[in-house]
């Protein structure tokens, strides 16, 4: 269980790192379809993590590891635990009180959700309405379907959802 955890949060930060680097910065596409540099003074990239649990944790780990990830902000219902998170991932991180209601927090370039998938709707649909890339681990059928229900939202805004960034079905149900 530990392993398929670790896997899953590898794979959502690879895929948050990814979506940076094809994305670009502020909303601008890549000028030529490939990889983007970040860089620049004003460049700083901002993930903003909701859940802070076993996911969330070793996401944040792996989020602060990854290059052209210059600040991450910890979420969860649970302030403490963000904070608690956040401290032990080092300066890069940072607790953020944040409801999937509220706007999301100016300078956020993409977000990860380390949630159960049935939670996964609201903060998609708070993407959204940031124009800010998302992506979630979350591997249920019925919350990725749901996701799957902002597709027009999302294309419209031009706004990448990536739903099931975990390995199951398939390699977690082997281990």
């Amino acid at each position: 269980r530990a392993f398929r955890r670790g896997l899953i949060v590898v794979l959502v930060a690879v895929l948050a790192g990814g979506l940076m680097k094809l994305r670009g910065k502020g909303g601008v596409p890549p000028t030529s379809g490939g990889w983007r540099e970040l860089s620049g003074p004003d460049s700083v990239t901002t993930v903003l993590l909701v859940g802070a649990g076993a996911v969330g944790a070793r996401c944040a780990r792996q989020l602060v590891e990854t290059p052209g990830i210059d600040r991450l902000l910890v979420c969860d219902r649970e302030l403490e635990r963000a904070a608690e998170v956040a401290q032990a991932m080092g300066p890069l991180a940072v607790a953020q009180e944040w409801e999937p209601e509220a706007e999301v927090p100016a300078g956020v370039d993409a977000i990860a959700c380390a949630l159960p998938a049935e939670l996964d709707v609201a903060i998609a649909r708070a993407a959204i309405e940031a124009s800010v890339p998302w992506v979630s681990a979350g591997d249920d059928g019925e919350g990725l379907h749901a996701v799957q229900g902002l597709d027009p939202a999302a294309r419209a805004a031009s706004v990448p959802l990536v739903v099931g960034a975990g390995l199951a079905p398939g390699l977690a149900d082997v281990l």
